[in-house]
């Protein structure tokens, strides 16, 4: 936060973690990250820097995220951060649909009169991410309630309910979703293109179903880690895969966040199929890394 260039907590709590050698991800929308107050802290063996940037277009960013920086002020604090040699990403999360769900997938897609377009997150956003130097981006597809839909729509003026198909997908009643066949179009077009842009690719499949997790890392560049930090970041290691599940549930969480497929928890990455809860599943040979 802004009041940080004040108080400096952050700053404080930084030099403890160096101090610990412990490794931190940093997730932010602020550029204050890349004051050189706050580079002489940030240790590249054990941080990395991970922007939240769900648009380039800074006139619709004023009035989804007021009091953020806007994107441009973001690229060039990871275009500095870059330099300094640290491991940054763009993570694209939420990431908003551009046309109503089913417009790239669906072939028996129809829409009376002109289809709606939401000019907000965007394919050609991969380009002036790879133009600051970032070396990865993270996508991960939102899902909206019905609280942030109200939100967005009064800030912005645009039917943004639209875009959904609610008798599809019933993922919560609660929750605004896309369909996973859209879904998976958006990540593939956007691992396209980092690829062409010599960029590395993950998703964040929290908030779309534990299946996704499962059925996206065909598309990770890092089939280890799909923050992409391990192997990175010389101090990440491990990750919270490696806790059971039970000794997790000792420190934090309850028993009913138990994945669908417990089984398939400590699978390493990579070597899994892509499951469903309702099939067996089977494992492929340990991949050669």
């Amino acid at each position: 936060m802004w009041m940080d260039a004040k108080y400096k907590v952050t700053q404080e709590f930084l030099k403890i973690l160096n101090h610990y050698e412990y490794p931190y991800t940093i997730i932010t929308r602020s550029d204050l990250v890349a004051h050189d107050d706050y580079i002489q802290l940030l240790r590249k063996d054990l941080c990395s820097i991970q922007f939240s940037i769900a648009s380039t277009n800074d006139e619709l960013n004023r009035k989804i995220e007021p009091g953020a920086p806007s994107a441009k002020r973001r690229l060039k604090a990871l275009e500095k951060l870059n330099k300094a040699s640290l491991w940054t990403a763009v993570r694209i999360n939420p990431m908003f649909p551009i046309f109503p769900d089913g417009y790239y997938t669906d072939p028996n897609f129809k829409w009376d009169g002109p289809v709606p377009k939401f000019e907000y997150s965007s394919f050609d956003m991969v380009d002036e991410i790879a133009d600051a130097g970032v070396p990865a981006i993270i996508c991960g597809f939102g899902r909206f309630s019905s609280f942030s839909m109200n939100n967005i729509e009064r800030a912005t003026g645009i039917d943004f309910r639209q875009f959904f198909n609610r008798q599809q997908v019933n993922k919560s009643s609660r929750d605004w979703h896309y369909s996973d066949r859209e879904i998976r179009y958006y990540y593939e077009e956007v691992k396209r293109r980092t690829v062409k842009r010599a960029m590395e690719f993950t998703v964040c499949y929290i908030g779309n179903g534990e299946d996704q997790f499962w059925n996206t890392q065909d598309l990770w560049s890092n089939k280890k880690d799909c923050c992409n930090i391990k192997g990175k970041v010389a101090s990440f290691k491990t990750d919270s895969r490696q806790v059971p599940f039970q000794e997790r549930v000792k420190v934090g969480g309850k028993e009913c966040y138990a994945p669908i497929n417990p089984e398939l928890l400590h699978v390493p990455l990579g070597k899994s199929t892509r499951p469903s809860s309702k099939k067996k599943v089977t494992l492929e040979p340990e991949a050669q890394v």
